[in-house]
């Protein structure tokens, strides 16, 4: 910490729930500002919407707060959650709020009260009221004499403003940098969808048609001519501690559409009751929301060829005429899938894809020489696009940054400090006197 900074309990400089503003010459009838917990928005720190009440509602039972003040949520797990933020402007000047708030009014002197917000926001603050918490499960709570006692390094006072500064400039920076990579992941997935649409209308293969001089036709047929849908489960010799593989829903990546974490469990066990599938077949997700959401993929890998799943797959076994990977792009294309959603049958919340919804789908079918090449090109090119997508992946990175900009703050390490200014400790000793 550098030299002209000092280690001081935060009561000493913050005072915690400070009394009540008098408000007993006020009109019952006159508004102020309710903040309840539910307004505070934690990952942004702030106030997003508080509520007009009469002060006859509020005078009594609430915290009360004015305004530019910290209030910092007390309880599990609003604390973890980061429901902290600097009181912003109040009706008439009053404020009042959940009972859950710890209320920090810093003394002006010697503490800036955003200082005390991005404070009581660092990992290292909240890590350890954590531990402190006193009180029942699921009602614990952080006390005020933790606040009190808790040791804050202080920097002179202009310098407190430059660090602030200097945080929230860098935060404004990976908030923009996030930003940007929401917009790139948007742009990701229109471009795997028109990738898709172009594969499946021939024109992803226009080129290779006209150097393998193919002529192109445009007709389609049902997919239930070149796919057998849900084919009927063959007798099996098969000893019942034999193991099998299993593929639970939860197993299917509805990312990339791969099998994560395969199963394996004895022949007893899942004979009854499954869907079975034998190694090849696609295995498409037929009830909401998993078929939203792209839980289909190739069964490969599988012990003795064949193997067991949950009931909510189709299974869609390709004939002669018809490469499996070329039927698994085809169900993972989210024009596929969405017009799959308009055909659902059931309850609300058990809705499912019907069998003859696929069975009589429409679908391109080129030679299976031309098949190979769309399914060499949508690889490479959906590869591609994962690769970059990859890279910008940055949602837990986001998190590390702004901790690791709070935590170098508070070590006096951003590099604004000036070993110039009046060390804090001089100015605590004034006001002291």
């Amino acid at each position: 910490m550098p030299e002209n900074w000092c280690w001081v309990k935060l009561g000493s400089i913050v005072s915690v729930n400070p009394k009540k503003i008098n408000v007993k010459d006020y009109p019952d009838d006159t508004d102020c500002t309710f903040i309840p917990m539910s307004a505070v928005d934690g990952e942004k720190g702030m106030v997003v919407q508080s509520e007009i009440q009469k002060l006859s509602k509020v005078r009594k039972g609430y915290t009360s707060f004015i305004e530019d003040d910290v209030i910092f949520a007390k309880i599990t797990p609003c604390m973890e959650n980061k429901k902290s933020a600097i009181v912003p402007k109040l009706e008439n000047r009053l404020g009042f709020g959940s009972t859950e708030f710890h209320v920090l009014r810093g003394n002006k002197d010697i503490i800036y009260n955003k200082y005390i917000y991005y404070f009581v926001r660092s990992h290292e603050f909240l890590t350890e009221a954590k531990y402190a918490m006193t009180g029942a499960v699921g009602q614990q709570r952080v006390s005020k004499d933790f606040i009190n006692g808790y040791y804050m390094p202080v920097p002179p006072l202009d310098e407190q403003v430059r660090i602030v500064n200097r945080i929230e400039s860098l935060f404004d920076k990976v908030d923009k940098a996030d930003g940007l990579v929401d917009e790139a992941r948007d742009g990701f997935e229109k471009r795997r969808a028109a990738i898709l649409e172009r594969a499946f209308c021939g024109d992803l293969t226009r080129k290779w048609r006209e150097e393998n001089g193919v002529e192109f036709n445009e007709d389609e047929i049902s997919l239930s001519e070149v796919v057998n849908v849900n084919p009927k489960k063959p007798k099996l010799e098969v000893d019942d501690g034999q193991i099998c593989s299993f593929i639970p829903m939860v197993a299917v990546s509805d990312v990339n559409g791969k099998i994560e974490a395969m199963e394996e469990r004895p022949y007893a066990k899942v004979k009854k009751g499954y869907t079975y599938f034998e190694e090849g077949d696609v295995l498409f997700a037929k009830i909401t929301p998993c078929m939203e959401n792209g839980k289909s993929c190739i069964a490969e890998g599988l012990s003795k060829c064949f193997g067991f799943g949950t009931t909510e797959f189709h299974v869609l076994r390709c004939g002669e005429k018809v490469l499996n990977k070329y039927v698994y792009y085809l169900v993972r294309a989210k024009w596929f899938r969405e017009e799959a959603k308009q055909h659902m049958t059931g309850a609300v919340g058990q809705q499912r894809v019907p069998k003859t919804y696929l069975e009589d789908y429409m679908v391109w079918v080129p030679s299976i020489e031309e098949q190979e090449e769309v399914v060499r090109l949508l690889e490479y090119m959906l590869d591609k696009e994962f690769e970059v997508e990859e890279l910008c992946d940055i949602d837990d990175n986001v998190e590390l940054l702004k901790k690791s900009i709070l935590g170098r703050a508070f070590r006096g390490e951003l590099g604004s400090n000036n070993v110039d200014e009046e060390s804090s400790i001089e100015l605590l000793k004034e006001l002291i006197k």
